[in-house]
């Protein structure tokens, strides 16, 4: 797109202010015209089968951090240092206002059995191996910190 769009401009003298001067002149036509180049893509994901021992290795390590965090260890922070989910790491794995039917089942399964303050034990899910520690349950709403590593 950057190269496109520099071919496109390579020519063109014009401030700023005249494009937009033209723009704003030239509103309801520019808006009737149609763009005729267009990108459509497809992917096929594959994922392979977790081999039983990378298997045990994610729980034994999830285990680890657990007994971390039980032993005093911040889970914000273990999350931020371990956890695979670009969503929520930096966050120290923090996931706000869940409700019922908005996540991976087995996920929320596990999420709404839990007491506040409580860490689950690893278990998984379609995105890869969890534990979360549930932090606040606010009516039918919980707040939740997790730590997801992806096979």
């Amino acid at each position: 797109m950057q190269a496109y769009r520099a071919e496109l401009i390579k020519d063109l003298d014009v401030t700023p202010r005249e494009a937009k001067d033209f723009f704003y002149g030239n509103k309801d036509k520019l808006s009737k015209l149609q763009i005729e180049e267009q990108v459509e893509t497809q992917r096929i994901t594959f994922y392979p089968k977790i081999n039983p021992s990378n298997k045990e290795k994610i729980l034994s390590k999830l285990n680890t951090l657990k007994e971390e965090v039980e032993a005093g260890e911040s889970f914000a922070k273990l999350a931020t240092l371990h956890s695979q989910d670009p969503g929520s790491k930096f966050d120290g794995g923090l996931i706000t206002g869940i409700k019922k039917g908005q996540m991976d089942k087995k996920f929320e399964s596990v999420a709404f059995e839990l007491e506040e303050g409580q860490i689950s034990k690893p278990f998984e899910s379609s995105f890869g191996f969890h534990i979360i520690e549930l932090e606040k349950i606010k009516g039918r709403e919980l707040d939740l910190r997790h730590i997801l590593i992806i096979p």
